[in-house]
């Protein structure tokens, strides 16, 4: 790959797939085993010292794809205030009912995406690309994740082999992001 991700959003999304991971592995295996043991996010004290929000951000929000979400401003620059503020609304609370269901203790991890959706009062193409698609500042790496990886920790298929303990492995997509972090 050549040049800056961002110019080439394919090669970013597929960079991402080939380097990051949030899946529970099928069958036995090491990777598996160690996945389950180190990867699996557990709620904490520390974790939820903010009104009880997990300031790690889970339960990540499932998606059937991975993508890179944008603020709507870089998406459609040209449209109008009314509705651009219309359209943040709905994203927002098809993404405030997803996390409410991913946290609720009735939650089933089994169901299909369709169901999913259905339950927050939603379509595919309205959770994908109206609301999951859209971020509130800066570009953001939403990866490919199940029902059931909602609490998986990012990482790595060879890393983790050779680390066996956690990690958050990420695929910058925003320099302002590192810059932020560093700084």
């Amino acid at each position: 790959i050549t040049g800056d991700l961002l110019d080439n959003e394919t090669a970013a999304i597929q960079l991402a797939d080939e380097l990051v991971s949030c899946q529970l592995p099928d069958g036995d295996s090491d990777i598996k085993s160690i996945v389950k043991e180190v990867q699996i996010h557990k709620h904490t004290k520390s974790c939820l010292k903010y009104n009880g929000v997990c300031r790690y951000g889970f339960p990540k929000l499932p998606s059937p794809k991975t993508l890179i979400a944008k603020p709507l401003e870089l998406t459609h620059p040209d449209m109008e205030e009314k509705d651009k503020t219309e359209r943040k609304n709905k994203a927002s609370k098809i993404l405030r009912d997803a996390k409410k269901l991913l946290e609720s203790k009735e939650f089933d991890e089994n169901m299909e995406m369709d169901d999913f959706y259905k339950a927050i009062g939603t379509n595919e193409n309205d959770y994908l690309e109206e609301a999951l698609t859209m971020s509130e500042r800066g570009r953001v790496l939403v990866l490919k994740r199940g029902l059931k990886e909602r609490m998986v920790n990012n990482y790595n298929d060879e890393m983790i082999l050779a680390w066996n303990a956690n990690m958050d492995i990420q695929l910058v997509v925003d320099p302002y992001a590192v810059i932020s972090y560093i700084a």
